[in-house]
């Protein structure tokens, strides 16, 4: 135990609690403990062909594939220099090919029990394994997008309904409404006064009187409409099926909008895809609201009934990104995503002139206060409240069409050139200051005045100077031609009054911000967008698991419907008790045996070895046959010769 204590202290953190578990069940189990973790300290021990070799010898290859091409991943990460990373990346590579390579030669069902099975000595499925390891090939390979799909569409083990492949997101949208309105049909006999004992007069006047019958027609011909609907906009919803054994498999049965209702523990609404819509749908409205509030309403010191609205939805969705930063342990933990981070400023921002325009209203109680911090407080919330519009149109948008591949393909690739963007602002930066200073010593030449010699103290006369002063101040100061040069300005500093060599130095410095430079970026981008665009689509499957991930732990009821709940839970975590959790159902693994893993992986390095083989074989043997080759072509020469 101590060895293997020690072999964690040097792995990747998220493999330690794998090891360890491994190390915990090595009694049960010995066949699977010992090659694993000779196979890691090969590879921290730099021991690639022992690592190859054992790699062969593991019980589970694939798993041990993935546990190898991670550890060289993290290893690259550690290396100084880069010709050590970069052959550290390569390792990891090769071993993340056999993993790949091995997924290639499995059927798809054969495939998806395998990527989410789990055993007693391996609790953590290969894929959720793949996914914390940034393994991107083989989390981008047709299998494990397969499985992916799947699960965001509802297939996994604690869930109750499976929504239908290929459905639209408003035909999505429609069914969320169909399962709304078939929620009144329990009310539809209260409202009609006949499902309720006789009560006073006043209750009695605020329902209809309808007979028994009549009430339950009317529910039963509102539950027809809704399914009627929900058939002629068209998303089916089935229930789900999972069988271990592919000859038992049967198949999905679809569930009417009833009976989606009637499912236990959220049911339809813990789908990860109908989350995304119905916030999606959510966030377009209170960006509306958002436009209306900046556009319609002025600023004022009294709140309007669009404005109260806002803020609450604002608290609101506070409220919950703070839930999630209590989920998440750690501030740290919390930003290590991207949209977080967002998130964080965007909040901090709309808050900001939250507190500003209730500051503002507070100040107004106090006649001594000046009225000018008064509207100096308003205008800073105001001016908050605008750059929360900016940050919050570009996170909520930009995240909902980064789930497309073109737009997510796009914007990584984006995201790749930036760092030919920074060297080319870099060296931008340096010529303009260069030329920004060479600008102003040149065109400090109009200053210079001649003292008048007539004046008995020998003021200098203005009218003596170059160009009048006046005429200098509205071209602006000469240190920004540089800048605005590169818009193609030159802020009338080309007139004949001036030294010919700051026309001369004028025009060498537009050939080189407009031709040189430019056209330097240019290449530069494309280079680096043919390179990095071959990449990205991996890289956006990777991103895009990370960004559904996030929907498995969401509640089912979106803000601002859910802010007594989340209000509930920060009660009752404050008080110390346990209170009951608002995230929605995780994707659960599969529970195999262990034999059935292995032998499903062993089938597959099996093939893979063989393939191997087989390809080295057929090389050598095409070389030695060209080679034969031209040795007759060089005999016949000769014959021919003698």
């Amino acid at each position: 135990s101590e060895w293997v204590d020690a072999l964690c202290e040097l792995l990747p953190d998220h493999l330690r609690p794998e090891l360890s578990w491994r190390a915990q069940h090595s009694r049960s189990s010995p066949g699977g403990f010992g090659v694993v973790e000779l196979l890691l300290w090969a590879v921290l021990s730099y021991r690639d062909r022992l690592a190859r070799a054992l790699w062969k010898e593991a019980s589970e290859p694939m798993r041990a594939a993935l546990l190898a091409s991670q550890t060289y991943l993290d290893l690259s990460e550690r290396e100084r220099t880069q010709k050590g990373a970069a052959a550290k990346l390569a390792d990891a590579e090769r071993f993340e090919q056999l993993a790949v390579g091995m997924l290639d030669l499995l059927s798809p069902h054969g495939a998806a029990q395998l990527l989410q099975g789990c055993s007693l000595t391996c609790p953590t499925p290969l894929l959720d394994l793949a996914i914390e390891g940034r393994s991107k090939k083989f989390v981008a390979h047709e299998h494990s997008q397969r499985l992916i799909a799947q699960r965001w569409r509802g297939a996994f083990v604690s869930s109750h309904c499976v929504l239908e492949d290929g459905a639209s997101l408003s035909s999505l949208l429609a069914r969320a409404v169909c399962q709304l309105l078939i929620l009144l049909v329990p009310a539809i006999p209260q409202l009609a006064g006949a499902s309720s004992p006789p009560r006073a007069r006043r209750s009695q006047r605020m329902r209809l009187s309808m007979p028994r019958g009549e009430a339950d027609s009317l529910a039963a011909a509102w539950t027809d409409a809704v399914e009627a609907w929900a058939a002629l906009l068209g998303c089916t919803v089935h229930s789900p099926s999972f069988e271990a054994d592919e000859q038992h498999y049967l198949g999905p049965v679809e569930l009417s909008v009833a009976e989606v209702a009637a499912l236990p523990e959220g049911g339809f609404w813990q789908v990860p895809r109908v989350k995304f819509v119905v916030r999606a749908a959510i966030d377009i409205s209170y960006l509306l609201l958002f436009a209306h509030v900046l556009l319609w309403c002025p600023p004022d010191l009294w709140c309007s009934p669009a404005e109260s609205v806002f803020y609450s939805w604002t608290a609101t969705n506070a409220l919950e990104e703070y839930l999630q930063y209590l989920s998440a342990g750690s501030l740290k933990e919390h930003l290590r995503g991207f949209w977080n981070v967002v998130d964080a400023l965007k909040y901090a921002l709309l808050l900001f002139a939250v507190a500003a325009h209730a500051i503002a209203l507070a100040l107004w109680l106090f006649p001594l206060v000046p009225r000018a911090m008064l509207y100096a407080t308003l205008a800073n919330g105001r001016i908050s409240l605008s750059l929360g519009a900016l940050v919050a149109c570009l996170r909520s948008l930009f995240a909902m069409l980064a789930y497309q591949q073109s737009f997510g393909v796009l914007f990584i690739s984006c995201f790749r050139i930036m760092a030919d963007i920074k060297r080319f602002m870099v060296m931008l930066t340096i010529v303009m200051l260069a030329f920004a200073i060479a600008f102003s010593g040149l065109l400090s030449v109009e200053n210079l005045v001649v003292p008048n010699s007539a004046e008995p103290d020998g003021t200098p006369d203005e009218a003596n100077a170059i160009e009048p002063r006046a005429a200098q101040e509205a071209r602006g100061p000469p240190w920004a031609i540089s800048f605005w040069a590169i818009f193609g300005e030159s802020l009338g500093h080309e007139t004949q009054s001036q030294p010919r060599v700051v026309a001369v130095l004028l025009w060498v410095y537009f050939m080189l911000s407009q031709c040189v430079l430019i056209n330097l970026l240019t290449a530069l981008m494309s280079e680096t967008w043919e390179r990095v665009n071959e990449a990205a689509d991996d890289e956006w499957k990777f991103l895009y698991v990370s960004n559904i991930d996030e929907f498995f732990g969401l509640p089912p009821v979106p803000p601002p419907f859910n802010a007594w709940l989340i209000l509930r839970h920060l009660y009752l975590r404050d008080r110390g008790a346990d209170p009951e959790m608002l995230a929605g159902r995780r994707a659960e693994s599969i529970s195999m045996a262990e034999a059935e893993l292995r032998k499903r992986s062993k089938m597959a390095q099996r093939d893979l070895v063989r393939n191997e083989a087989a390809s080295e074989g057929r090389t050598v043997q095409a070389q030695l046959s060209e080679l034969a080759m031209r040795l007759r072509r060089i005999e016949r020469c000769h014959a021919r010769a003698g």
